[in-house]
């Protein structure tokens, strides 16, 4: 029984680690949050341009990619919630995790935005 309680709390100990890690890693210079830009080439969903659930979770793991951060995004550890902007046919996204928030959209010169700020 003590092995399956050290073992489980090593687990979870080990599950927060990465994340505190991930959360320090993207943040390194210091902050709340960064900000980074990236072309939609780069973050294309199904063959699409359009800003859609798929591509805003292709553009958050290319951050933390860019940031050395191993954590792999996916429905299974993210909230993605996209709903239309004030403009027409251009939607905004908001990833949520257990570290932080992402904030994605596209602009119309084919640039995908991206910020990420971690939770206070």
């Amino acid at each position: 029984m003590k092995i399956l309680l050290l073992g489980t709390l090593f687990i979870m100990q080990s599950a927060f680690a990465q994340t505190r890690y991930c959360n320090e890693v993207i943040l390194a210079s210091g902050g709340d949050s960064k900000h980074m830009t990236t072309y939609a080439g780069e973050v294309l969903s199904s063959g699409s341009e359009m800003m859609d659930e798929q591509m805003a979770l292709n553009t958050a793991n290319l951050m933390n990619k860019e940031y050395d951060c191993s954590t792999v995004l996916d429905e299974q550890n993210a909230t993605v919630t996209c709903s239309d902007a004030v403009l027409k046919n251009h939607k905004i996204c908001n990833i949520e995790t257990i570290y932080g928030f992402y904030f994605v959209y596209k602009d119309y010169v084919d640039t995908v935005h991206i910020t990420f700020s971690r939770w206070d």
